[in-house]
């Protein structure tokens, strides 16, 4: 549902703006009801051995989320990573400050694409968002940012597995 929402309300306001932009979804076995979304800007990669490489890669993770509960694993990957996030409140849902703070939340296609586009090319606002989160990750005591739990529990509301 996220996904098709991106492709189908959000993605032409960004490539209006940014003609260059290219969306990588990861994950094994796109469903057939999906599947159909591959196009110049949409590329289905799939299963990933090393996300930390990937990662390195992106400029802004997006996670457009619309309905679900709990702290989404692909958003702790990117903020431990330092990769600036846009995603939807229910994607945001159960991460506190001051991780929120180097992300950004829309559930408008219009502000979601702005808030891609701003952070992909504005360098000032990505920088700003990216050391946020930086510096976040830096807080945790040694080793936390590899062990969920520990990660999970730092933020407000959410019990630790």
């Amino acid at each position: 549902d996220g996904l098709r929402w991106f492709v189908d309300a959000v993605l032409p306001r960004i490539v209006a703006d940014a003609p260059w932009f290219d969306l990588r979804v990861t994950g094994d076995g796109a469903p057939p009801e999906i599947a159909d979304l591959a196009s110049t800007h949409v590329d289905f990669v799939g299963g990933v051995a090393d996300l930390d490489g990937l990662l390195d890669t992106c400029r802004v993770s997006i996670i457009p989320l619309r309905y679900g509960a709990g702290v989404k694993l692909k958003l702790i990957d990117s903020v431990l990573a330092g990769i600036p996030v846009v995603t939807t409140t229910s994607g945001a849902e159960g991460l506190g400050s001051p991780w929120m703070d180097g992300c950004r939340v829309a559930d408008d296609p219009g502000h979601f694409a702005s808030h891609v586009v701003e952070l992909m090319s504005d360098p000032v606002a990505w920088r700003s968002a990216h050391e946020t989160l930086v510096a976040a990750a830096r807080s945790l005591d040694d080793g936390v940012a590899s062990r969920w739990g520990q990660v999970l529990s730092a933020a407000p509301g959410v019990l630790a597995g």
